[in-house]
Parts: C-alpha cells; structure tokens; sequence
C-alpha cells in the first residue's frame, strides 16, 4: 500500500531528560533517529521509543535532524515534527526566535514551522467556544487543539477545580474529538509559573491535567487514550519576570497524536 500518513517525532526536554516518541517506516530510519538524538543530547539523557510503521513515508528532515536540534536544543524546549512541519512549542527564552526561523528555514527550506507558543493569544473561554463552533465539517484534530491551545483557564490559587466557562469548552472539544476518525490519543500537559515551592507547582500541575482529563472521560472519551502529565515550572515558553510572561507559562497544553 502507498505510504499516505507522516512520519512523526515528538521530543522535550524536561529537567535534563529529553522524552521522545513517533512513528516512522522502518528500523532503519528509527535507528539514524536515535543515533541523531544521542550524538545531540547523549545517550544517557534519551527517554523514549519509536514505532515503526511501515504504512508512513519517509521523513524528509531525517537528514538534517542532528543539525536541527542542535539550534533548538535548550532547557524547556518542546518540538513536534509532523511530515514537513516542524512545530516549535516551547523554547528557551533565551533563544532568539528570528534567528532561528532564519537558521532552520536555511537547513530545511521545505520546512513549515510554527512558533505556536508566541503566536497564539491567550484567550477567553467565550471566544475559544465560538471558533470551535465555527469549525467545519473536514475539520482535524489539529484544528481543535489549536483552538483548545488558546484557551486560557483561570483556575483559583492552589485549586485544580476547572472553572464552569472554561469546562464547557472542554465538553464541546470533546463532542468534536469524539467525531474524529478513531485512533488518536490525547496528550495533556500542564505549567505552572515559577512563584513558589518547585515541588509543590509540580504537584499542582499534575492535579490540574487531571482534572482537565477527567472532564473528557466524563464527556465520553476513552480514558485509555488519554494522558495527562504536570511538569511543574519546567518548560517556560515566556520569562518569569513579567506579569504577562507568567501568565503565559501557567497554562495546559493539548495534543492529538496518532497511535
């Protein structure tokens, strides 16, 4: 059969450790992968695996991967590469971003690539329910975590209770999923700033991806397929410093990855 879905590669780096997953045609590729992420990273600091797949094409960035991640290689960084997209969703706000646009669309000039940490407001629950009412028929799971990626939930201090607004977003993001093609899982990760105990955000992150995940159970969803992981003040996507940078990196982030 003709090869028709992407090969996929997912990475970030948490606290030193950088976790992987994908999907890609062969032992060959998923090997050279691997080879490339230790000769970045180390072989000690991988966390991860690939499966293979034989019904995904070949991934066209495989050739410049070590050189890729070696200009986005930092704490925090979040990288998803999905056919010729590769999706920059967290970085080291160290990183000049124009710079490394410049740098990656010079190494893959075939390349789309979104900064979708910098370029998506943050926004009210009202205004996100009304662009996934507006979402039509054809519509992916991308659309929808795109959408839900801008929602921004403002939970009480030290709560994971999931406020009313923003939980009926959640349902109809749901009622949308549901009706996708079966096969993907959900991935949901929550932030927290940097104010207060390291240990205590991360435990506070956790219990709010859980609450986020439990609402999609509730609504339906097979709990199986689902994942949700709280990484604390782990992955930064803006400075601390600012008001507005903290209240960017208190957020959930979503996914839809296929199996």
């Amino acid at each position: 059969p003709m090869a028709t879905a992407p090969s996929r590669l997912w990475l970030r780096e948490i606290d030193g450790t950088v976790s992987y997953d994908g999907v890609v045609p062969d032992e060959a590729t998923k090997s050279s992968i691997t080879s490339a992420l230790s000769g970045v990273f180390g072989a000690d600091k991988l966390k991860g695996d690939l499966t293979v797949n034989p019904n995904v094409q070949a991934p066209s960035w495989l050739t410049r991967l070590g050189e890729i991640l070696g200009l986005i290689k930092g704490p925090g960084f979040n990288v998803g590469f999905n056919g010729d997209g590769i999706d920059l969703k967290a970085l080291a706000p160290s990183i000049d971003r124009d710079k490394l646009l410049a740098a990656l669309k010079g190494l893959f000039p075939s390349g789309n690539f979104t900064l979708a940490d910098l370029n998506s407001p943050q926004l009210d629950p009202e205004k996100v329910l009304s662009a996934l009412d507006a979402l039509k028929s054809g519509y992916s799971g991308a659309d929808v975590t795109s959408s839900l990626n801008q929602l921004s939930i403002q939970f009480d201090t030290d709560s994971s209770t999931v406020p009313g607004d923003a939980k009926k977003v959640l349902l109809k993001a749901a009622e949308l999923i549901k009706a996708l093609p079966a096969g993907a899982r959900i991935v949901i990760e929550g932030y927290t700033d940097n104010v207060g105990d390291p240990a205590y955000n991360l435990n506070l992150s956790q219990q709010r991806a859980d609450a986020v995940r439990e609402i999609f159970v509730e609504a339906g969803i097979d709990g199986a397929s689902i994942s949700s992981s709280g990484y604390g003040q782990s992955n930064p996507v803006a400075s601390n410093d600012t008001p507005e940078g903290r209240a960017r990196n208190r957020r959930i982030t979503y996914e839809l990855r296929p199996h």
